[in-house]
């Protein structure tokens, strides 16, 4: 696990000019696909605004540092989704979980939280979070210290709390920033987009994944140059796909596309009927995304580049699957798998997700 800053160079430059010229904005919006960076960089400048030793993206180690990764520091504030409390739960065992995730999350920004088993209802930045935001901007800070809200995920922010952030930043406290960061920028009000500087942070190269896989995760250089080429720029994805159920998740990914051009449907039926009941949504993301991954193989075949196919333990099956439906539209197929990982995460009800998408799949073979 790790909380240092990987790759994004560009994204570091100008913050540190902006920094160094005393620019620094009120407020920024960090997007980008997931596992690119934008927590760590986030947390990163918080450290350096108030790290004693004024190291680059903090010395780690100083007493303010120490403080700002165990979440113990006045000055610094993270703000992530959480599901709600369970009626049947104390106050203080919800306080604590919703704490140790916190801390998953300072620990390594590029691994998504995971409320399960205890909690299950769909995390969102509430307006009591927000209200707790303006509570603590009225208090005052001894020195000249920054006050920095992280707010991680900000497109899961109900209305009423984005209505009610608005207010902050359309007027903001002295030496206050907040920093706000997004897989989905389109998900977030206009409003928020433009009272904050909007940074993109751009997929990381393969040769950095690779090398962050090895140094922090100790995963063995093949497979992690496999996984590099495999997670399409975001360590999160790798660190995913590093996971020992990768194989399965492939191989039932293989499944369902194969029960998806079944001219008998009691196989896809069986297929779904199975998989939505056995696998969590987390599960059937996974399989999806690798789904995703194959296809993105497929056209490579369709284009005569078997050469740069990275699944290469499946070129068998994908050449077999090619010369039964050489009319798939591989593009449109990838469009379409996109669209279904939007509705799942939205809690689509799984089998009827499923099964629209086959049906969407087999269309893109006509």
């Amino acid at each position: 696990m790790t909380n240092r800053i990987i790759g994004q160079e560009r994204i570091q430059s100008l913050l540190t000019s902006a920094l160094d010229k005393h620019r620094l904005a009120h407020a920024y919006l960090f997007h980008g696909q997931p596992g690119t960076g934008k927590d760590a960089v986030a947390l990163g400048l918080a450290m350096q605004l108030i790290c004693k030793q004024k190291m680059p993206w903090g010395c780690r180690q100083c007493t303010t540092c120490r403080q700002i990764l165990n979440l113990e520091h006045p000055a610094y504030q993270f703000i992530q989704p959480v599901p709600s409390q369970p009626k049947a739960m104390k106050e203080e065992k919800y306080l604590e979980i919703l704490r140790e995730r916190a801390l998953e999350r300072i620990a390594n920004p590029y691994w998504p939280v995971d409320y399960h088993p205890e909690l299950t209802t769909l995390p969102v930045i509430s307006i009591n979070q927000v209200r707790a935001i303006k509570q603590s901007v009225m208090l005052k800070l001894g020195g000249s210290a920054y006050r920095i809200f992280h707010i991680s995920q900000i497109d899961k922010m109900t209305a009423p709390a984005s209505n009610s952030l608005l207010k902050i930043l359309e007027e903001p406290p002295p030496r206050t920033l907040l920093i706000l960061t997004t897989s989905f920028p389109g998900r977030i009000l206009a409003t928020i987009h433009s009272r904050c500087q909007n940074l993109h942070f751009q997929g990381m190269a393969s040769e950095t994944l690779q090398s962050a896989l090895e140094d922090d995760w100790k995963i063995e250089t093949q497979h992690a140059q496999f996984l590099s080429k495999m997670a399409g720029g975001s360590l999160q994805r790798g660190l995913q796909m590093a996971d020992k159920e990768f194989d399965t998740h492939r191989q039932t990914a293989i499944a369902f596309l194969e029960a998806s051009f079944d001219d008998n449907y009691i196989p896809l039926l069986d297929w779904v009927d199975t998989n939505a009941i056995n696998n969590s949504k987390a599960d059937t993301l996974e399989m999806l995304a690798l789904l995703q991954a194959l296809i993105r193989d497929l056209m490579q075949i369709q284009l005569g580049f078997e050469d740069r196919v990275i699944n290469t333990h499946t070129l068998p099956v994908l050449r077999q699957f090619m010369a039964k439906h050489n009319s798939f539209k591989a593009d449109i197929g990838i469009a379409v798998i996109s669209q279904a990982i939007d509705y799942i995460e939205k809690n689509a009800y799984l089998p009827m997700a499923l099964f629209s998408l086959s049906r969407r799949l087999r269309e893109a073979g006509k």
